[in-house]
């Protein structure tokens, strides 16, 4: 595989960048990574989010998502609630604040985006975006 190729599916650079872009960020709201990411999913998921959905949705397990949403919770960025009909269930629902501070990572998120694929025609990048639908379809599979 072309090392350039490599390095992309590996996530080496992309990683390496949102690091750095972010950092000053994470510091600013006490936020981890994985904080961050929650944060930001939990908003752009169209519907009630638990707990479970978050763990598929982010790949992470369940120790470390019970601390990010424990130490999110004390810092006020968002509520979690227990379903009224199943005790056993509960819900996850961002606080004004957690709204603000998603929102502008994600305005972060598109600024750096824009520069990413600065040079790329749409149509190009439409053929990207295909692409990767189909290797990410294709890695679920295997899992």
């Amino acid at each position: 595989m072309e090392r350039s190729m490599e390095a992309f599916f590996k996530g080496g650079q992309l990683k390496h960048l949102l690091k750095k872009e972010y950092l000053d960020f994470c510091k600013q709201f006490q936020l981890k990574r994985v904080d961050l990411e929650i944060l930001i999913a939990t908003n752009n998921i169209e519907y009630d989010i638990s707990p479970n959905d978050l763990i598929h949705y982010l790949s992470l397990n369940k120790g470390h998502l019970s601390q990010s949403l424990l130490r999110l919770k004390t810092l006020g960025y968002l509520e979690i609630s227990r379903d009224t009909k199943d005790k056993r269930h509960h819900w996850i629902k961002l606080t004004p604040l957690g709204q603000n501070i998603s929102s502008q990572a994600d305005e972060k998120w598109e600024q750096l985006t824009r520069k990413i694929t600065k040079g790329i025609t749409e149509e190009e990048f439409a053929c990207f975006k295909k692409v990767m639908q189909q290797i990410s379809d294709n890695i679920e599979d295997l899992l």
